[in-house]
Parts: C-alpha cells; sequence; structure tokens
C-alpha cells in the first residue's frame, strides 16, 4: 500500500483537462513522488487486464497539455498510488466529466506549459516588483503588448526570477488563459540556437494548430501566431535568447499578452521593453538560498563558514545551490568542511567551476558517466531510455541516476520525463568528458544513443507506415531497447515529442562521420515528414541524408532519397526540379537492380510528367510500371498506377476509362487497409462522375473521402476534396457555395505548404466566376493564379490559365486580347486536355461571330475543329454546346454525323 501523505485531492472541482492533469500530479507528490518508472510496474499490476505499461505512457498522462487520457489508464495510475476504491471511482468519474465538457466547450483548458517554479525561490524582491508593475500597471502610451527583458551573466537566476514572477501572476488571476514557454538555446555550447520557425511551429501546436497546418515560412508562422493570441490574457518565457532577430517573430502584438524574455546581450532593439538587469547575489540573499537548500540549522551553527562558502561561490545563484545540494546530500559535512574543499579547487576568481567540480566528484562514479555522457548527448534533451540506450545500462539503473543528479540540481526537468543541463553544466560536462573519456568510449556512446533512435524509428514507422521501405535496415543491437507504442496514436505521439532529437541524430550523424545511420533516419522517416505536412523538417532531413547516402557510396540508399526529394518538389510545385530528381533516382533504381522500386520510382515519374500536362509520355510511363508492379506482386504499387492512369485519362477526357481504373484502384486499398489512399482516389472519382454528369454520385463519393480525410488526419488529400466540392457546386450553378469551398481549400493548402492545391483553389475561383458571369472577379483570379507561377515553367494549367483568361478577355470585350491566347494554346506543342483545346477553338468561333462583320466561314472552321478535338473524349456537355452554336448561328443543319472533320484545320 502506498502510503499517502497529506490531504488527498479532490478531482471534483477539476473545472478542465488541464486543471485535472494538474491535481492528479499533486496526488503522486502526496504519495511521495515515485519514480515513473517505478509508478508504470505498479500501474501494470494493477490494470485491467494486466499489461506491462511502459514509463513514457505514465509521463505523457502528467503532461497538461494533453488533449484527452486514457480513462481506464488513470484509474489504474490513481489505484496505483494508493488511493481507496470509493475515492478511484471519484476520479474516474472526474476524468470522464472533464473529457465530456472538453467536447462541448471547444479548446480543451488553458494551456500552462510554464516549467515548475522553485520552492527554494529566493531574494530579487526590488526586481520582482518591476517586473510585476510592468506586466499589471497602466501603460504609459498606446496599449500594446508588454515586453520585460531580464539581463544577466550565466549562472545568475534570470531564468528562475522569470519563471517565479510568471507564476506569481498567473497565482494572482493576471495572464491566465495560457502560458507558453520556449528554452532558446541562444548559449549552449555545442548546438546551434532554437530557430524561431521551429519555435513557432511547437506554439502553434500547442495552441491547438495540427501540424499539418503550420506553414511553411516564417512570417506565415509568425502571422498565424499573432493571430491565435490576439485578445488572449498570454504570457510568453522566451528563455535563453541570443539576439533581437531570434525573438522578434516570437512576441505577439496584442496589448493582452506579455513577453518576459531572459538573456546574457543587452538587447537594446527591443526600446519597447522594459530592462531589469540582474547582478549577483547579495551576501544575505546568498546566505538564505544556502539556508533554504541546506537547512537553516546548520547555516546559523556555522556561520563564519557560511560566509565563506558563499563567498567562494560568487554570490551566483546556481553555485549556491550546487554548493548547498552536495550538504543535503552529506548530512555528516561540516560547513567548513566544504569550504576547505572547494576553496582547494578554486582558481582566482570564485564561481560555479570549482562548485561544479566538487558537485562531480562526489557522485559515484556511475552518476559521474552518465553526467559526463550527457555533455555530449548530441539531442536536445534527454529520457530515461534514450540514457540508458547511450551509456549502455538498464532503464531502471538510469532512472534512478537522473534522479539523482536531479536532487544535486545537474539536470532538471522543464518538460515531464525530458531532462535537460543548464548550459554551463553542460559545458563542464562535455569538457569533464573529453579529458576522462577515450574518443573511443565517446564514440561508442553516440553509437549506443543513434542505434537506439534509428531502431525506435523502424519501431514506430512500422505502425503508421505499413509500406515504410526498408533497405539496408540495420540490424538491431542485442538487449537494446527501444521505443514500442502499442498503436498508431502512441506512435505518432512518440514521434511527435522525439521530432526535434531526431532532426538533431540526423544532422550529427550526417556531420561527425554516421553516414549509414544518417540516410537511414531520412530513408525510414520521409513518409512520415510527407504525410504530416512536416516540410521544413522534411528539407533538412533530405539535405543530410542525400550527403551522406553519396558519402557511403549506397546507390539504393541514393535512389530512395532522390525519389523522396522529387515527391518533395512536387509538393512545393517545382516540376522543374522534380523531374530531374525522378530521373535521377530511377537511374540510380537501374543501377541497384531494385525491379520493384524502379517500378515505384516510374510510377512518381509518370505522375510529373502528367503534371507538367505532358498526358501522353506520363501515361506510357505508367503502362511500364504497372507492369513491372504486376511482376513483382506488389499490390500497393499496381494500385498506386492505377490510380495516376485513371488521373490521367480523366484529364485528356477518356472519362469511362478513368472511372474504370480508378475504381480497380480503390478495391486494392480497400484490400490493402490504406485509408489514406482510399481517400486519395475517391477525389479523382467523384471529379470523373461529375464530368460524366453523375453529379448525385459524385456528391456522394465526395462526402466520403472528405470524412475518410478528417478521420486520419490526412490534410493534403482533404485540400483536393474541397476543391473538388467546389467545382461540384459550380456545376450545380451555386456560385457562392463553390466560393466558399475554394476558399476553404485555399486556406488549408496555404497552411500546409500544398502549392498545387492552393493554386488550384484560386484557379477555380477565377472559373467560378465566369460561369457567375463576373468575367472581372475571373480575370483577377486567373492572373493570381498566373502570378504563382512566372519562377515554375511546368504545371497543370500551362494551357488551362490562358484558356479561361481568353474566356474572360472576351467577356470583357477584349477581342484581340483573348484571340492571342486562344491562339497561343491551339499552338502549344503542350499535351493537355482536350476539353481546353476545344474551348480555346470555340472562343475563336465565338470571336469570329461577335465581329462587326461576322466571318461565319472562320466561325464555322473553329466549331469543326472544336468538335474534331473533341472525338474520343467524354464531354457530352460541350459537345453539345458546341453543336447547339453551330444550328444557332445558321452553320449547320443538325446532326453531327453531317459535319466533315477534314473541314478543321490541324491541331
Amino acid at each position: 500500500m502506498v502510503e499517502q501523505r497529506g490531504r488527498v485531492p479532490d478531482p471534483s472541482g477539476a473545472v478542465d483537462l488541464a486543471e485535472f492533469i494538474g491535481l492528479l500530479g499533486e496526488l503522486r507528490e502526496r504519495a511521495g513522488m515515485p519514480s515513473y518508472r517505478l509508478l508504470a510496474k505498479r500501474v501494470g499490476a494493477v490494470v485491467r487486464p494486466a499489461r506491462v505499461v511502459s514509463p513514457s505512457t505514465v509521463v505523457d498522462t502528467f503532461k497538461v497539455g494533453r488533449r484527452r487520457l486514457d480513462v481506464d489508464l488513470v484509474t489504474a495510475i490513481v489505484r496505483a498510488l494508493g488511493v481507496d476504491e470509493e475515492g478511484v471511482g471519484c476520479w474516474r468519474e472526474a476524468c470522464l466529466r472533464v473529457h465530456r465538457e472538453a467536447k462541448t466547450e471547444g479548446e480543451a483548458g488553458v494551456l500552462r506549459q510554464m516549467p515548475a517554479d522553485l520552492a527554494t525561490f529566493t531574494g530579487r524582491h526590488r526586481e520582482i516588483a518591476r517586473l510585476l508593475e510592468t506586466a499589471t500597471g497602466p501603460s504609459a502610451g498606446e496599449p500594446t503588448v508588454r515586453i520585460s527583458v531580464i539581463e544577466g551573466m550565466a549562472g545568475v537566476g534570470k531564468t528562475q526570477l522569470a519563471l517565479h514572477a510568471a507564476h506569481r501572476l498567473v497565482r494572482a488571476g493576471d495572464y491566465s488563459d495560457l502560458q507558453l514557454y520556449a528554452n532558446l538555446r541562444g548559449y549552449d555550447p555545442d548546438r546551434p540556437p532554437a530557430d524561431p520557425a521551429a519555435v513557432l511551429d511547437s506554439f502553434l501546436r500547442q495552441l491547438g494548430v495540427a501540424a499539418q497546418h503550420v506553414p511553411q515560412a516564417l512570417e506565415e508562422r509568425a502571422a498565424m501566431f499573432r493571430d491565435r493570441m490576439h485578445g488572449r490574457a498570454a504570457l510568453v518565457v522566451l528563455d535563453n535568447a541570443a539576439d533581437v532577430g531570434q525573438v522578434r517573430e516570437l512576441i505577439p502584438s496584442s496589448p493582452t499578452c506579455l513577453v518576459m524574455i531572459t538573456s546574457r546581450r543587452s538587447l537594446t532593439e527591443l526600446p519597447e521593453a522594459t530592462v531589469v538587469r540582474l547582478e549577483v547575489f547579495r551576501e544575505d540573499e546568498s546566505l538564505q538560498l544556502l539556508a533554504r537548500i541546506a537547512g537553516a540549522d546548520r547555516v546559523d551553527a556555522e556561520p563564519q563558514s557560511a560566509r565563506r562558502l558563499v563567498e567562494l561561490s560568487g554570490g551566483l545563484p546556481l553555485a549556491v545551490a550546487l554548493a548547498a545540494a552536495r550538504l543535503r546530500s552529506r548530512p555528516a559535512w561540516s560547513l567548513q568542511k566544504l569550504a576547505d574543499r572547494l576553496a582547494k579547487g578554486a582558481g582566482p576568481e570564485p564561481g560555479v567551476t570549482a562548485v561544479l567540480d566538487l558537485s562531480y566528484q562526489g557522485l559515484p562514479k556511475t552518476a559521474q558517466r552518465v553526467l559526463r555522457l550527457l555533455g555530449t548527448d548530441p539531442g536536445l534533451d534527454a529520457t530515461v531510455d534514450s540514457v540508458a540506450a547511450m551509456a549502455g545500462i538498464d532503464l531502471d539503473e538510469a532512472d534512478r541516476l537522473l534522479e539523482m543528479l536531479q536532487d544535486e540540481h545537474l539536470v532538471q526537468q522543464q518538460v515531464l520525463g525530458r531532462y535537460e543541463l543548464h548550459d554551463l553544466v553542460r559545458a563542464f560536462a562535455g569538457e569533464t568528458s573529453r579529458a576522462v573519456d577515450s574518443l573511443a568510449e565517446r564514440n561508442a556512446a553516440v553509437t549506443r544513443w543513434l542505434d537506439w533512435y534509428l531502431h525506435s524509428v523502424y519501431a514506430v514507422t512500422d505502425l503508421v507506415n505499413r509500406n515504410r521501405y526498408r533497405n539496408g535496415d540495420l540490424p538491431r543491437p542485442p538487449a537494446l531497447p527501444v521505443a514500442e507504442p502499442t498503436d498508431d496514436e502512441e506512435a505518432r505521439a512518440w514521434l511527435s515529442a522525439e521530432r526535434a532529437n531526431l532532426l538533431a541524430a540526423t544532422r550529427h550523424a550526417a556531420t561527425e562521420g554516421w553516414t549509414g545511420h544518417a540516410w537511414r533516419f531520412t530513408q525510414a522517416l520521409w513518409a512520415y515528414y510527407y504525410a504530416s505536412g512536416l516540410n521544413s523538417d522534411w528539407a533538412q532531413s533530405l539535405h543530410y541524408g542525400l550527403a551522406a547516402a553519396e558519402a557511403d557510396g549506397n546507390a539504393a540508399a541514393q535512389a530512395e532519397l532522390w525519389h523522396a526529394r522529387g515527391n518533395f518538389e512536387v509538393v512545393a510545385g517545382r516540376l522543374d526540379r522534380a523531374l530531374p530528381y525522378t530521373r535521377e533516382a530511377l537511374r540510380l533504381r537501374k543501377i541497384a537492380g531494385d525491379r520493384a522500386k524502379t517500378a515505384a520510382t516510374l510510377g512518381n515519374l509518370g505522375c510529373v510528367l502528367s503534371d507538367m500536362s505532358q498526358y501522353g509520355q506520363g501515361m506510357e510511363i505508367f503502362h511500364e510500371a504497372l507492369a513491372l508492379m504486376r511482376e513483382t506482386g506488389n499490390r500497393h504499387g499496381e494500385a498506386s498506377c492505377l490510380h495516376n492512369m485513371g488521373i490521367g485519362a480523366c484529364a485528356m477526357g477518356r472519362h469511362r476509362q478513368a472511372l474504370d481504373w480508378l475504381t480497380q484502384a480503390l478495391v486494392l486499398y480497400q484490400e490493402t487497409g490504406n485509408k489514406d489512399h482510399q481517400t486519395f482516389v475517391l477525389i479523382p472519382i467523384g471529379l470523373t462522375r461529375s464530368l460524366l454528369g453523375e453529379h448525385d454520385q459524385a456528391a456522394a463519393v465526395l462526402a466520403e473521402a472528405t470524412a475518410l480525410a478528417e478521420q486520419t488526419g490526412a490534410h493534403r488529400r482533404l485540400a483536393g476534396a474541397i476543391n473538388v466540392l467546389g467545382m461540384l457546386a459550380t456545376e450545380r450553378g451555386d456560385y457562392q457555395e463553390a466560393a466558399r469551398e475554394y476558399r476553404r481549400a485555399q486556406e488549408l493548402a496555404r497552411e500546409i505548404g500544398d502549392w498545387g492545391e492552393e493554386t488550384e483553389a484560386l484557379f477555380e475561383l477565377g472559373v467560378n466566376a465566369l460561369r457567375a458571369d463576373d468575367p472581372a472577379a475571373a480575370l483577377e483570379f486567373l492572373d493570381q493564379a498566373a502570378a504563382r507561377q512566372q519562377d515554375r515553367p511546368y504545371h497543370r494549367w500551362v494551357l488551362p490559365l490562358p484558356q479561361h483568361r481568353g474566356d474572360a478577355l472576351l467577356a470583357l470585350g477584349d477581342l484581340a486580347g483573348a484571340a492571342e491566347l486562344y491562339q497561343g494554346v491551339l499552338a502549344s506543342e503542350e499535351e493537355s486536355e482536350a476539353v481546353v483545346r476545344a474551348r480555346a477553338a470555340f472562343g475563336l468561333a465565338r470571336i469570329a461571330m461577335t465581329q462587326d462583320e461576322a466571318d461565319r466561314d472562320t466561325a464555322r472552321t473553329r466549331l469543326h475543329q472544336a468538335l474534331r478535338i473533341l472525338d474520343g473524349a467524354e464531354f457530352p456537355s460541350l459537345e453539345q454546346t458546341i453543336t447547339a452554336a453551330l444550328i444557332e448561328a445558321g452553320l449547320e443543319d443538325g446532326a453531327r454525323s453531317g459535319i466533315d472533320p477534314a473541314q478543321a484545320p490541324p491541331e
């Protein structure tokens, strides 16, 4: 039975999920703060049914930012923490209640991301008063965001002052909507400062923006952040800023917000900020901190030695805290003994180095080694699991040693379950490791760390991407524990939590000699980056992975990553780059002799050619790929080929053939259980049915596609589905509804960085405006779409854009401008949809009939040309329109069968 200390918190008063999780944390404190590893063992024994529960799963339950909890797991945790069955029932009911209320109220609770305040915080009364006055006092001028900058040397306590003031404000009811925190790592000895774009990505995801919706450009992320923060009583702490450039885009603009920045430098470029300069402690403040940690009775018993100790610590709060922690863990030591030891190690300048060295020397050898390794850890933070792998020890030992280092103030947990070092401690640990550990020992530790991450990635991505490419997977070292999520949701949560470390692992491996690990990280992760819309991570990973694969001379790896790079450029809308990259991948596939992957890259090449409107060439490539897919038994690849052939056939006007191929692809996707690709193929099925006039069936298919996309979080597919929903609305004449759908698709595509779907939305807005008899608005939309393609010579709108711009100019009375565009479409050597060429010919016929003296012969010739172009294509409504124009103008007497195709000019 777990001993409960003090009053057990009452969950019935929790107003939201965040507060409920906070109370769960208090319950753990009352139970004596059992380690997460110990708690996981207890939970596994009492959960129903009994099973092994990983410590990371338990850690995640205590994270305040979560949007939902596993109620059965919470119940088991409460039971494992010693609550009786009646109390367990109360906790379960409270958990269910806050989940119900979160669903009805929208955003789940208040975001409370601030690290904990120190119970031992001491002094700084004048500085706190100034910070609180800046935060709550009347504004001196026009209302704007309030900014406080805390400046001072390393170890002087800037972070703890900012956090203490922040907690004071929140406890008083100020800035209670949300609190955000970021360590900007401006002075880390081994790692670069945090990228503002990455910080904004984290903030936006904490604010409820899905990763797929986070824009790619820094400026767009900053704009979205300002928008999300507007009008909210929010507090943002930006810790360890390198310079103003790093923080400028992280500052919201709303006067309801407060920003606290800590830095070693003077940030004079923020003239609107209140600056608090932090000096070292006075002697009385140092003595007070020493007493609070080591015990007032010991300080009172040796006042002279206490003053000597704080003098040797140089008045730096970090050094004083380290010395006090040393005393606390050595109750038999006198203060004089510690002061004497410090004096032996101190140089001419008192301060943190001597205290750090003494703390280090007092650790057991195993803890010393873990601290040294943490000083060389390539990641941004560490977990029990990653430390266990790096040090080659078991999980329980890693957990125990990290707790010991935390007790000694040598590591800190800013986020539950994730450990960081103050940059001064990290510098000390790294220098000590280089002095004590051989290069071979350090490299062996990093290799174990990289192995753990790589094999964890294998295990996790196997759950989220069952078609993961397995070229050259490294064998798992014996007894290496790896992440073992139980389902897709846990796998994605792990990838999200480790996102920064995975990129750091790829970069370190590529630049420090572990090239084989580097390209394998990129190879295993690129499909996840693609599906999740993490384009910036994808680009960086490809940069390092390709360089590593080339350095290794591994043709198969290079082929896979050039294949991925081609995909990346397609998503970015740079088809002129995608084409040579995909051809390079194909060349390398053939060298490697991998027929299955050759088929996959052939499929990609067909897609690129089709996106460039070269449908005939694309179709030839797809047929070649389909034969290889069937030969190698790749059912998923076969489905993908049929899918793309259907899209191409639809574009070429062969709608019945397109529907047949697309339906075959859907059946195969359903057999493999791939919901993402089911969503993807349903979109062109809906479009094709619409083009065949089957609008009700098209609407039903698109509703299914949209539901699947929302269910699976496939936002890349959702944008395409919404665009097609807009096309259906245009076809039925509901132009306002269509415009709303296109705007929705445009916004979603912009947020996830999908250049193609955003351009498609603009193009369709133009088509919709034309159909609504608003040619001026149509021309504006079409010009915007055209402007997006000035640096992209190849795209699928090469001919549709000038054809529709010609329609708009014709409607506005600019006959010469329209004729020039139509003639350019008909003269182009590009392969495009038959309907585009036919409409251009139809447009020239209308111009001929619109002139002051109607040119009936030219009109008849152009209308015949349009019908000839459509011969074999399936555009019944356009054929009927053109035939009707012939009859109404008295140019023909009726049936199309009487038209002589030889009268039409050549295409």
